[in-house]
């Protein structure tokens, strides 16, 4: 563990997040990150001046080349919450381990259409 500001949480998440897309096979992927100052950097619409995050903008860029296509959207905290929530799960630990989320994607319902009535 180490000790990261918000911004270089944000960015770390984001590597991990497109590598596993990558792993399992996508290749359009579409971000969306409350942090306006990532997303406008990783845009290209600020200029990164702090040297960390110069190396956070081309080590998430090199990572995106990966893709066929990857795109970023600001999204409000406030409309973000899922994320959020699951961020507060995955680094939160009675013994100061990480935990290990898992998830799966549905592809249909779970429940035969014809049982509901």
């Amino acid at each position: 563990m180490f000790r990261a500001s918000n911004n270089e949480d944000k960015y770390e998440a984001l590597e991990v997040g497109i590598e596993l897309c990558y792993t399992i096979g996508a290749h359009l992927v579409q971000a969306f990150l409350d942090p306006q100052l990532v997303v406008s950097q990783l845009n290209g619409e600020y200029k990164v001046k702090d040297d960390n995050m110069a190396a956070y903008v081309r080590r998430v860029g090199g990572t995106t080349k990966l893709l066929k296509h990857f795109s970023i959207t600001h999204i409000p905290q406030l409309e973000n919450r899922q994320a959020d929530a699951l961020s507060k799960l995955a680094s939160s630990s009675e013994d100061g381990r990480p935990k290990h989320i898992q998830w799966e994607t549905l592809t249909g319902r779970s429940t035969n259409p014809h049982e509901v009535l």
